[in-house]
Formats: C-alpha cells, sequence, structure tokens
C-alpha cells in the first residue's frame, strides 16, 4: 500500500499538504486529494471523522511533516468498491469525470469538499478539502489546472480514438464478408448460366437432329441397303434404280438444314413471324408483346442478374 502520498516531502500541515495547485502543489493525484477529503484528523474527532462514511474511521492523520500511514491508507481504500469490475469505455469515463467537476465549489479559490473560511486544516471551524487557488472563479477547466483530472482526462481523449478506430474495422470486416457473399452468389449465376448455355433443353429449344445418310450418292442395290437405304428397281430395267431414305423421297435436310427460300429450319420457326400467343410455342416465350426465343429471354435475365450482382459487389 503506498504511504508517500503527497508530492515530494509532506508539508508542516494539513493546509500546506491539501493545496492541488500553486507553489504548494502537493494533493496533485487522486489518492492525494481522497486523503485531504476524507481522512480523519487529530484536531477533529468529531464529525469530522464521517466525511466520507457514516462510521468513524480510527486512523488519525496530524497532517504535520508526515504521509499518512499505511494503516491510514488502507483504511480509506476500503471505502471503495474495489471487487467490482467495469469494463471502462470513453463515455463512462467522461461521464465520471463530469461527476467529480460537478462537486467543485468556486470562490476566490476553487475547493474539492468542504471547507469553512477559505481553510482546509481538517479543524472543526475550518474544512476538509482540496484548495486550487488557479481555478479562482473558474478561470480554467478543472480538467486543465487538476493533475490527475488531466490523465483522466487524456485517457478517456485516447479511448476515443481506440473506439472509433475499432469500430472503423469492424465495418470493413463486414464489407469484405458482404463483398465475399456477393462473389460466390455472382459466381454461381455465372456456372447455372453456362450449363444453360451449354444445355438447350434449359431453354426450351430442341436439340439439333442427327444428318441422315444422303442414300441418293449410292449407285447399287448392296451398297444403299448396306447404308440403311431403300433400293427401288427401275421398271424397265432391273440393273438400274435409285436409292433413297426409308419413307421418304430424295435427301432429308440435314440438321440446321434450310427450308423454303433457303431458310434454316430454326429461322423458318423463328419467334418474330408468330403474332399470337397461341402460335408462340417450339422453343419460344411470349414476354407480354411478341413471340420471342426463350434462350433469348434467358440470356436477357442472366445479364440483368449479373449486372444487379456486380453493382452490389461494387457499392460500398
Amino acid at each position: 500500500m503506498p504511504t508517500a502520498v503527497f508530492d515530494g516531502w509532506a508539508a508542516g500541515d494539513r493546509q500546506s499538504n491539501c493545496a492541488g495547485d500553486g507553489n504548494s502543489k502537493k494533493a496533485t493525484t487522486f489518492l492525494a486529494t481522497f486523503v485531504c477529503v476524507c481522512a480523519k484528523d487529530t484536531a477533529n474527532t468529531a464529525d469530522g471523522s464521517k466525511a466520507c462514511t457514516g462510521t468513524a474511521l480510527t486512523q488519525d492523520w496530524t497532517g504535520a511533516n508526515a504521509n499518512p500511514s499505511e494503516r491510514l491508507v488502507l483504511e480509506l481504500v476500503q471505502l471503495c468498491n474495489r471487487h467490482h469490475t467495469t469494463k471502462l469505455t470513453a463515455a463512462d469515463l467522461r461521464w465520471r469525470i463530469n461527476l467529480v467537476t460537478e462537486l467543485i465549489t468556486y470562490e476566490s479559490a476553487a475547493y474539492f469538499g468542504t471547507h469553512i473560511k477559505g481553510q482546509c486544516n481538517g479543524s472543526a471551524n475550518a474544512g476538509i478539502c482540496v484548495k486550487y487557488t488557479t481555478l479562482a472563479r473558474a478561470a480554467k477547466a478543472p480538467t486543465e489546472a487538476i493533475l490527475w483530472l488531466k490523465d483522466l482526462s487524456d485517457l478517456a481523449a485516447k479511448l476515443e480514438d481506440h473506439e472509433a478506430a475499432t469500430l472503423k474495422l469492424k465495418r470493413i470486416n463486414e464489407a469484405i464478408q458482404t463483398k465475399a457473399k456477393a462473389a460466390a452468389h455472382l459466381a454461381h449465376m455465372a456456372k447455372q448460366a453456362a450449363k444453360t448455355e451449354l444445355d438447350p433443353t434449359t431453354t426450351g429449344q430442341s436439340k439439333p437432329a442427327v444428318a441422315k445418310e444422303d442414300c441418293s450418292n449410292h449407285k447399287d442395290n448392296a451398297t444403299c441397303k448396306e447404308k440403311g437405304c431403300k433400293w427401288e428397281e427401275n421398271s424397265s430395267d432391273k440393273s438400274k434404280g435409285t436409292c433413297k431414305h426409308e419413307g421418304g423421297e430424295g435427301q432429308t435436310n440435314t440438321a440446321g438444314g434450310t427450308g423454303a427460300g433457303g431458310a434454316s429450319d430454326t429461322e423458318a420457326k423463328s419467334a418474330p413471324i408468330r403474332k399470337k400467343q397461341e402460335d408462340c410455342k417450339d422453343g419460344c416465350k411470349w414476354d407480354g408483346k411478341e413471340c420471342k426465343d426463350s434462350y433469348i429471354l434467358v440470356n436477357k435475365k442472366f445479364n440483368l442478374s449479373i449486372s444487379a450482382a456486380f453493382m452490389s459487389f461494387v457499392a460500398f
């Protein structure tokens, strides 16, 4: 337990020791202030021994050329709630500092505690207090003139900076997590779109037909049948004939072949020529006004989804 309570050597009396500023700056710490305001004085054994507690203290302090005894300091410290744990925040510390400064009274000097006739010597006709001459008529802020309050105020400022940096870091981490989720969603959508493009059934389009054998190229019966075609003999000359497809005449179109006017089967069935909703079939979809290829609609929706996901990824 500390016993060297006052700055430098203890002064000759309590009045000199309990000066918080000026030439005899002694009570510069919270503990010294605590002793000046609460310690029982040998010159005042009545109510002066109950300044900070309802029960009279037992340890006396003369204040004459001596720091308080270890037993006196221990008795005072036991008045504090030392077993309660508090999470210190800048706001809480500022609040506690304000509570202390509100207890300071201002006259020809400033006083923390109770005084009579401007004295803090602990006697019955004076007072138990700490005197601050430089705070006369509130000339300065207490957090500037009282050293231990200034230290606490500086600590509160550092806590405010720390809390602001911690909050900023938290928001950065939240933004990183949000963008990571957006990126994962974007990758999933791209993967699904790739599957849609590779599998025409997902767009409602038919798979292209496999090209059939060109039977008309075969000029004899044996080759024609070997290729899975049908041989039709010439009625007038049995050695001649025509090689055709089973169930049809001549060569059928290959995949993506042309229909009337040189247009492909897909083009022949293209959506724009279907003016009515009931005719919009075969891999096409009605979008409310006209018939469109379902593959185009799927790509359009995907592109819109990609754009939305990208904007959510970059926006912060």
